[in-house]
């Protein structure tokens, strides 16, 4: 049997100290949010415990036109340059230590993916969850603007370390934030108020906390209230069964595969009927 090396222990233990000081701290200062941080840490205990069977999953190399397909539109896309300015402008724009794509943010092709979405449905109405420096939501509301309307709901329990927390939402300017109820807390608490308010959606972003519990949650929450046409876009499908339930248990027959351009994962949509 291999022995698990003494410097590797070591660094897990220091990592989850560090995270209870963090959280006792939160906790002090904001004890709704220590309790989500919790619950959230709870859930990934509890998920990685589970003997996940493999998946099945088979990425589309041709994603973009396959979804524009499922669409029932032509691909190539007109509005892909706009898509491919922004992100420039963006990659720009949040030069830091935090390199765009990584880590928390969104990927090149979720984010396109994102934009397609958008920009063919027409949504009035979005909600998001997971936000991080918000790079998402500013691919969906710049894709809004150009159609002058819709509202973006995001929750989102931002990234304890310090840098990604530090710049929580800094992609979205203050010129889109009329646009734009942010929530702060976790999914499983918040996303059922916010569904009752919205009451009808046109298209639901899950990029919150990967377990399996919580993403068939938010993904049978939107659906009960996304509409017939709308979307579903889940990130990081390839952590486990979630979505690949979903889709069978809700005989969806539009859903599309597709694997990140910078990152070694997948993500799924799911287009109702």
């Amino acid at each position: 049997m291999m022995k698990r090396k003494e410097g590797s222990t070591h660094h897990s233990w220091v990592q989850r100290l560090s995270f209870l000081r963090a959280v006792m701290s939160t906790l002090f200062a904001n004890p709704t949010e220590g309790i989500d941080r919790l619950r959230n840490r709870a859930a990934l205990w509890r998920d990685r415990r589970r003997d996940h069977s493999p998946l099945g999953y088979e990425p589309d190399p041709a994603w973009d036109s396959k979804l524009h397909a499922a669409l029932s539109l032509p691909w190539p896309c007109a509005d892909h340059a706009g898509f491919e300015h922004l992100w420039s402008v963006l990659e720009d724009s949040l030069s830091s230590d935090l390199e765009l794509g990584w880590g928390h943010d969104a990927d090149f092709a979720l984010a396109q993916a994102a934009w397609c979405l958008i920009r063919h449905l027409r949504p009035e109405r979005v909600v998001e969850t997971g936000v991080a420096r918000g790079i998402t939501s500013r691919v969906v509301l710049e894709a809004m603007k150009l159609d002058a309307k819709g509202h973006l709901w995001s929750i989102d329990l931002p990234p304890m370390r310090e840098g990604w927390r530090q710049q929580a939402g800094l992609a979205v300017p203050k010129t889109l934030r009329g646009q734009w109820t942010l929530l702060r807390g976790s999914s499983k608490r918040l996303l059922p108020s916010v569904a009752a308010r919205v009451g009808t959606l046109d298209m639901f972003i899950h990029d919150s906390l990967h377990t399996s519990s919580n993403m068939t949650f938010e993904l049978e929450t939107a659906w009960s209230i996304l509409r017939p046409g709308g979307a579903l876009l889940v990130d990081d499908i390839g952590l486990n069964a979630a979505f690949a339930s979903f889709v069978r248990n809700r005989g969806v027959n539009r859903w599309v595969v597709a694997k990140h351009r910078d990152k070694a994962d997948l993500f799924g949509v799911a287009i109702k009927e």
